[in-house]
């Protein structure tokens, strides 16, 4: 009888080439199983920590299960996030992943530690903030669950991000009322329309990139928005949007409302932005999601429910919306000043 069946065979050794990367030789499924070696960047403490980890994740029953690995199944990830997700959502995943990779590319699902995790999230510092390290970090965790429900792995790590304390974003800066209208002014028509989108419907830039013809309804005076997480919603057409709407509508009768010229939805709009800025002389630093802000400003301003802005726009709590009250006191004091 064979007494090592279902032991978990493991060593630790220097990589011979690279210092301060340690060679784990690890066999998941016993002697009898595949064999795994698992490069690990630290000191040789936390190595040891390492394979401490992944000795007791291989305890338990055996399942079978594939190990490719982090790079191997990313492909087949993304598309099936495709399908669940909006196009800004995939974009930001896609970024997410690429950074990913070049730290856990190479290593199986099963190898990754808190102690890798930690040394990924001390490493991004040295070039980005918390918040986008934190966007990264769920790309990492529901790529992992997934992974888990494939059976490309029998456990996953437990992913740690940094406290909303560090991550907490600063109230967004919005742009005034004259500096908008001389923006939109100064962009070319059919592409001005999807400014009038952001500023007097509130969507957002994918949301109003992705708006076609059979989304508007004219004599309802609304529009069928599809945002985050595929949920619809209904936006009403302000008097401002009318004109606009009626006006593209005559000129495409199918199919996207805005396009480039292959066809495909118009997200890129920041080049856009920072063309018209300078030929109108705005100084103002505007971005698509700022017009956004602009409009949850205006309406909180106009004495609009914050259940009904929330709704509008489309915000999964009321907590986001509430955002605006702190903006529009900001705006208010402002015109207060002038009287």
């Amino acid at each position: 009888m064979d007494n090592t069946k279902g032991k978990c065979e493991m060593s630790i050794r220097p990589h011979p080439k690279d210092p301060g990367i340690w060679i784990i030789d690890y066999r998941p499924n016993g002697r009898k199983g595949k064999r795994v070696r698992v490069p690990f960047l630290g000191t040789q403490e936390e190595a040891t920590q390492a394979e401490h980890d992944l000795r007791i994740r291989a305890k338990g029953d055996r399942e079978i299960f594939l190990y490719p690995k982090v790079s191997e199944v990313i492909p087949e990830y993304m598309q099936w996030y495709c399908l669940d997700h909006q196009p800004g959502g995939t974009e930001r995943t896609n970024r997410s992943i690429k950074h990913l990779l070049r730290y856990f590319g190479s290593y199986q699902f099963t190898s990754i530690t808190e102690q890798m995790i930690e040394y990924y999230k001390r490493d991004r510092l040295k070039d980005v903030k918390p918040t986008t390290i934190n966007k990264e970090l769920a790309a990492l965790s529901k790529l992992c669950k997934w992974a888990r429900k494939k059976r490309y792995c029998k456990d996953i790590p437990t992913v740690e991000r940094f406290p909303e304390k560090l991550t907490k974003s600063p109230f967004p800066q919005v742009p005034d009322q004259d500096d908008i209208e001389k923006l939109i002014a100064a962009i070319p028509w059919p592409k001005q329309g999807i400014f009038y989108c952001l500023y007097y419907g509130g969507l957002r830039k994918h949301e109003a990139g992705g708006l076609t013809v059979e989304m508007v309804n004219m004599s309802q005076k609304t529009m069928t928005i599809r945002g985050k997480g595929n949920k619809q919603r209904i936006v009403p057409i302000l008097k401002y949007l009318e004109p606009i709407l009626e006006r593209r509508l005559q000129e495409v009768k199918t199919g996207l409302l805005w396009a480039t010229q292959s066809g495909r939805p118009l997200y890129d709009l920041r080049g856009t932005i920072m063309w018209a800025s300078k030929r109108a002389g705005i100084k103002t630093h505007i971005t698509p999601h700022s017009l956004r802000h602009a409009f949850g400003v205006r309406a909180v301003m106009a004495g609009i429910h914050l259940r009904t802005i929330q709704l509008i726009l489309g915000h999964s709590s009321s907590k986001v919306t509430e955002l605006y009250t702190h903006l529009a006191a900001g705006q208010i004091a402002e015109e207060m000043e002038r009287f």
